[in-house]
């Protein structure tokens, strides 16, 4: 995806990856956003093919979510 223009809460310009996500104030974070996802599997949908989670990426059916436990502290 493309890191495209957005503004920020404070009303100055800013960037972000794709159409949703985060904005942010340098260009070079949303960059490290975009890297980020396609470590993490992101892939982007083919023509046709519907984004299994809301837009964001396409999931791999191979790879199950990650579930975490909480763990009482001390």
């Amino acid at each position: 995806m493309p890191i495209k223009s957005c503004t920020l809460p404070n009303g100055k310009k800013g960037f972000k990856w794709g159409d949703r996500g985060k904005c942010y104030a340098s260009r070079s974070d949303a960059v490290d956003q975009g890297q980020a996802a396609h470590a993490a599997g992101y892939k982007k949908a083919a023509a046709g093919q519907v984004a299994l989670d809301g837009g964001i990426g396409v999931l791999n059916p191979e790879v199950r979510p990650r579930r975490f436990r909480r763990v009482p502290a001390g």
